[in-house]
């Protein structure tokens, strides 16, 4: 929480923020077969996705995961756009063979 005494800093990053487009309706059919573990499992393997992703050397990468299935990323300002982007196709591809 921000108290009085906090001393204001700005730190520059490169954000990235997705969720999974039509969650809502594959939860409800998720509940209607009772298998909302599907679910669950998905978001497991997609934070151990991420995880090891998050590699220093070549891309430092921090988390950020809300309610529902809304994710920000934080990347440092140096990133290289060829990785960050290659990165990007590879979390779609993942989340698409996931579905």
């Amino acid at each position: 929480m921000t108290r009085a005494q906090d001393k204001p800093e700005t730190a520059r990053r490169v954000v990235i923020v997705f969720d999974i487009s039509s969650s809502t309706t594959i939860l409800e059919d998720l509940k209607r077969s009772d298998n909302l573990t599907v679910w669950r499992d998905f978001h497991v393997n997609l934070k151990t996705f991420l995880l090891r992703k998050t590699d220093p050397m070549e891309m430092e990468m921090e988390m950020y995961k809300f309610m529902g299935d809304g994710w920000i990323l934080l990347f440092q300002p140096n990133v290289h756009s060829g990785a960050l982007f290659e990165f990007l196709k590879e979390l779609t591809s993942f989340v698409m063979f996931q579905l």
